[in-house]
């Protein structure tokens, strides 16, 4: 099982050591990501992020529903849906994306 609190929690702490104001951490959480257990994130999120960490970009042409409950049961870090892409903030995740060739591919071989 995925350790998604502890991700989430350090994800809150890297944006609230590059604030100027200081906010509430359980508050900040519920603007960053669409839900406490989820690591998916919110346009809000995926803004704040992209300051902090590199971005990796897919195509999501091809995904089922399915693929992206898998996706969400699957993926560790943050990441964020935007219609045409999905963009991962982990180096790691998006390698192993780009070595099966897609998305798609990963969650069905991963």
């Amino acid at each position: 099982m995925k350790n998604t609190e502890a991700t989430i929690f350090k994800i809150i702490d890297d944006i609230t050591s590059k604030l100027t104001v200081k906010y509430d951490k359980t508050e900040l959480a519920n603007v960053v990501f669409y839900r406490p257990s989820s690591v998916r994130l919110t346009y809000t999120g995926y803004v704040l992020l992209r300051k902090l960490y590199n971005e990796h970009k897919f195509p999501m042409s091809g995904l089922s529903n399915a693929d992206l409950i898998q996706l969400y049961r699957t993926t560790r870090y943050p990441y964020y849906i935007n219609g045409t892409h999905i963009v991962m903030f982990d180096g790691e995740e998006a390698f192993a994306v780009s070595l099966y060739g897609g998305i798609k591919e990963w969650l069905n071989n991963g």
